[in-house]
């Protein structure tokens, strides 16, 4: 809905405005140069933005709808805003509720928080049923303590409250012309989440290392507890018919797995795997997630009723360390000796593989078709002791649909500008000679930086950086 919205000229917008379309449409997000995705979580974003920039317009009357993510996905940061996977939706929530926190000081602090009528609700909230949650602060209303009203609201209600508390509409439009419904502001817990436990583990005899299979990036976050992990069942594809967790030692390769669960088909399926690391030695591991699938072929042709089974098996971005039975996780590649770049030596990248040549960022994402880096990432590159001069070949990959130019820095110093046109989706070279004092200080720092050709078009876009390969070359 996103991509559509970016191409649905401005006129169709009003005719669809009441489509879902136009409730999640990125120009209603606090964001100015920063787009939504998984690595970018802007309930974070704006947190540090209105920090910063907080201030008073020049305008007599203002109207401000910020949307914020909530516990909206991607699950990515903690209940003090922080980016993590080791998180869960309730504490992301709690986290978002620091925006509405800092909002209040910021009007309080402006002198305006008196005076503005504050509505804060969520964004999906069923539009036709009388479920929404939301609190309302009105212009010059004070209370020595919280006020709470079961009046039965809808999404679309609220509109006509905002327009009749400003005078713009008859008061009889506003919720608040009705009786109100004494409440505690209690609510009922109608749903208890079901965890499917998942344990058992056993040292495979094959070890063959898993990443010579087809595997997937897991975009799923998960909680530490104790000497367990809970890990979320997705909600957006189809159930496996049986689960089993693998881990590979990084240092002596050997392959743990647990046995594997069958999800029953007569029972409601599990909100969360409740993954035991009981039994599993100490040690440093990539954690891989293997869903398996049973299909039974139903077609009228055969006359035998047969099965296939598929594999789906998905790997987590983080390194899983494991000291005294208990679990925690690292980005960056654990017990790594750095050491300099030889001449000519090229560096291929390849999913979770160490890399003590380079100082990789934490903001970056090793998979198996290469190194995501993030605009504005710095990826250090560690140098030999070189007389003659010396250059890097990257072949990398940006994919962008109006064209752009890249830009890749040394701390403030520009060292190579190119082109990068739309038609060019591929992997292309970018090669550029390192200057004298870079070599010398031992350390290539790169800051790869994204000038836009449409700036209004493009300001909501994060771009990505693909890296495949490097290469330190020798000038001659």
């Amino acid at each position: 809905d996103v991509l559509f919205s970016r191409m649905t000229p401005l006129f169709l917008k009003f005719l669809l405005k009441d489509s879902y379309l136009m409730l999640t449409d990125p120009f209603v997000t606090p964001l100015e140069s920063s787009a939504v995705s998984m690595d970018d979580p802007y309930d974070w974003t704006f947190y540090q933005q209105l920090g910063k920039r907080a201030a008073i317009g020049t305008f007599d009357k203002g109207f401000k709808y910020l949307h914020l993510q909530g516990a909206h996905a991607y699950i990515r940061t903690d209940e003090h805003l922080e980016y993590t996977y080791n998180t869960d939706v309730v504490r992301q929530l709690r986290g978002s509720l620091k925006n509405l926190e800092l909002l209040i000081e910021k009007l309080k602090e402006l002198g305006l928080y008196d005076q503005a009528l504050i509505v804060v609700s969520g964004d999906h909230s069923e539009r036709y049923t009388q479920e929404t949650v939301t609190m309302i602060k009105r212009a010059g209303e004070t209370h020595e303590q919280m006020q709470f009203n079961s009046l039965p609201a809808k999404l679309s209600d609220l509109a006509g409250t905002v327009l009749a508390e400003k005078k713009l509409r008859p008061v009889q439009l506003s919720l608040f012309s009705y009786p109100p419904v004494i409440s505690t502001g209690e609510t009922r817990l109608s749903v208890i989440p079901t965890i499917l436990p998942v344990g058992t583990w056993s040292k495979k005899a094959d070890a063959t290392d898993p990443f010579q299979e087809e595997l997937v990036l897991s975009d799923m976050n998960f909680v530490t507890e104790k000497d367990c992990l809970r890990i979320p069942v997705s909600g957006n594809k189809e159930l496996p018919t049986e689960v089993l967790f693998m881990v590979q030692h990084l240092h002596n390769k050997e392959i743990w797995q647990t046995e594997s669960v069958a999800l029953r088909e007569d029972s409601l399926p599990p909100n969360f795997y409740q993954l035991s690391l009981e039994g599993l030695p100490d040690g440093d591991y990539i954690l891989f997630q293997v869903d398996k699938y049973t299909v039974q072929d139903t077609s009228f042709t055969n006359e035998i009723s047969t099965t296939s089974d598929s594999y789906n098996i998905a790997y987590f971005p983080h390194y899983l360390i494991l000291r005294n039975a208990l679990p925690s996780f690292s980005k960056r590649y654990p017990g790594i000796i750095p050491r300099p770049m030889t001449i000519n030596e090229k560096i291929v990248f390849e999913a979770m593989k160490p890399y003590p040549q380079l100082i990789i960022p934490d903001d970056s994402t090793r998979t198996r078709f290469g190194l995501r880096l993030k605009e504005n990432s710095t990826l250090e590159v560690l140098l030999p002791e070189a007389e003659k001069r010396l250059s890097l070949l990257l072949d990398m990959k940006i994919i962008t649909p109006n064209g752009l130019t890249l830009e890749i820095y040394h701390d403030q110093k520009l060292l190579h500008s190119q082109a990068v046109k739309p038609v060019n989706q591929g992997f292309f070279p970018v090669e550029f000679s390192l200057p004298a004092d870079v070599v010398a200080s031992r350390n290539a720092k790169l800051q790869f930086r994204i000038v836009r050709k449409f700036l209004n078009r493009e300001k909501r876009t994060a771009y990505k950086i693909l890296l495949s390969s490097l290469q330190l070359k020798e000038k001659r």
